[in-house]
């Protein structure tokens, strides 16, 4: 739990100076080629070698996971956040299913370096939805303190 203090940390303070869309993308830039060491890297991989870089893409799904949810709690009224909250539980998990299932199919039909591949292409290309939507240029109003939505962007 020791890790998840550093995430918190910057995420917050990182999401209100660039924007919670800039924060992400920043982050995901920055660590996306340490998701691809992995399978870069000859057999045996070095020990050191994946665990920094497992520990940079544990880093940024926990800072994602701290960044995203502070923005769906300061847009979402009150009255739906339960609802969205539980939405986005249920497609996460579902996100997870596939992802296994997508797993052990290329894992069984083309090997486990190939899973591996996958997994870390998928990891590395993370970022991209959000560069894509609006949520880029948005940051919170001066009131991101202030729980149960926001007033406006800027």
């Amino acid at each position: 739990m020791a890790d998840s203090y550093p995430r918190a940390l910057s995420g917050e303070r990182l999401s209100r100076r660039l924007g919670s869309g800039r924060s992400i993308l920043a982050i995901g830039l920055a660590v996306a080629p340490a998701s691809l060491v992995v399978p870069l890297v000859g057999q045996p991989i070095p020990g050191l070698v994946a665990a920094l870089a497992w520990a940079m893409v544990i880093f940024k799904v926990g800072f994602d996971g701290v960044v995203l949810m502070s923005f769906r709690q300061h847009v979402t009224p009150p009255r739906l956040l339960g609802r969205v909250n539980g939405t986005l539980r249920v497609m996460f998990s579902g996100a997870l299913t596939l992802g296994a299932a997508t797993a052990a199919f290329v894992g069984a039909h083309a090997g486990p370096r190939a899973a591996t591949w996958v997994a870390c292409a998928a990891l590395a290309l993370v970022w991209v939805p959000i560069l894509r939507s609006p949520m880029r240029r948005q940051t919170l109003g001066a009131d991101i303190g202030r729980p149960g939505g926001i007033d406006r962007f800027r």
